[in-house]
């Protein structure tokens, strides 16, 4: 997978924690087409630069 899709689905997973009514970890990797375990490392690597990320499982 190229840089640039990284980043794009990098954005996408940022717009769609940021919407008001927010999204399951499940609803995520469904919305974004990855697994629920590629979600968590996204949300770690958000975290690791200093974003806040609160999300529920399931």
């Amino acid at each position: 997978m190229s840089n640039q899709a990284k980043i794009e689905r990098a954005i996408k997973i940022l717009m769609t924690l940021n919407n008001k009514y927010g999204k399951s970890v499940d609803e995520l990797a469904k919305c974004v087409g990855i697994s629920s375990r590629s979600i968590y490392r996204y949300i770690n690597t958000f975290r690791n630069i200093c974003f806040v990320v609160n999300y529920k499982v399931g």
